[in-house]
């Protein structure tokens, strides 16, 4: 059965990466922007969009973490750590390890998402398979 990382834990995600790794202070409730929301966990997790698989694969859906938070810019600060800190514990809750990560490829790859002008699908797609390319299984 597969676990997923609901709402309150990726706030919870957003809250630690700013204490251990430095930022704006966390601001108020949630450190969220006005406004926004994380409604898109709630379609990673159904899963479902008329009656088919939005997400096709543990790693698609892995995708959908780190994108839609990137896109949606929903905290302050931190967007960028708290959507690859949610992306990797979604996956490692499902039992997949990582090969240690080389802070400024990842940092590269993060930053070259969160400017990308492509399609959702094809930017999933590519995150996809790089999140597939650094697991070790």
């Amino acid at each position: 059965m597969t676990k997923y990382v609901n709402k309150r834990m990726i706030v919870s995600i957003n809250k630690l990466s700013i204490q251990l790794t430095g930022g704006n202070k966390f601001a108020g409730k949630n450190n969220m922007i006005r406004g926004s929301k994380l409604d898109f966990v709630d379609r990673i997790s159904r899963n479902k969009i008329f009656g088919e698989k939005e997400f096709d694969g543990i790693f698609y859906q892995a995708s959908a973490y780190l994108y839609y938070i990137l896109k949606g810019h929903p905290f302050i600060d931190g967007n960028k750590r708290t959507a690859l800190a949610s992306t990797i514990t979604f996956l490692e809750w499902n039992k997949y390890v990582f090969s240690p990560l080389d802070e400024d490829d990842v940092f590269e790859f993060v930053r070259g998402v969160t400017i990308s002008e492509e399609s959702p699908k094809k930017v999933m797609n590519h995150i996809s398979d790089w999140l597939r390319s650094i697991c070790l299984y």
